[in-house]
């Protein structure tokens, strides 16, 4: 069975790697989000306290998300495919293993419930 490393994949993995689209895409429109709701809030508040929440809860939260976002280019998650296994390695350092041992068949399900 192919051993997974963070750094380098095992010898003839084929590495899938998150979309770069999407990943800026989720993290982009969460700044932006929490951008618009800070200026909406903070012209909307009544007082000079209501400002400061505002002010402190979304900056808070565009901070977070600008962290994660940052954490998550420099770490992706990946897969490494092989003809023996399949190893999701996470931004972590954490792998989940497939192995052919476990059986031939793999089916892929979505848990979504709409």
């Amino acid at each position: 069975m192919a051993q997974a490393s963070q750094d380098q994949p095992g010898a003839g993995a084929i590495t899938v790697r998150q979309s770069r689209a999407q990943r800026d895409g989720l993290f982009g429109g969460g700044v932006v989000v929490a951008a618009l709701a800070l200026g909406r809030g903070f012209t909307g508040a009544q007082t000079a306290d209501g400002r400061i929440a505002v002010a402190v809860i979304c900056g808070a939260l565009v901070a977070l998300l600008a962290w994660v976002w940052v954490r998550v280019i420099r770490r992706p998650d990946h897969l490494e495919i092989t003809g023996q296994a399949i190893t999701h390695v996470s931004w972590k350092g954490q792998t989940v293993t497939l192995s052919r041992q476990q059986g031939d068949v793999l089916r892929v399900v979505s848990d979504l419930v709409i």
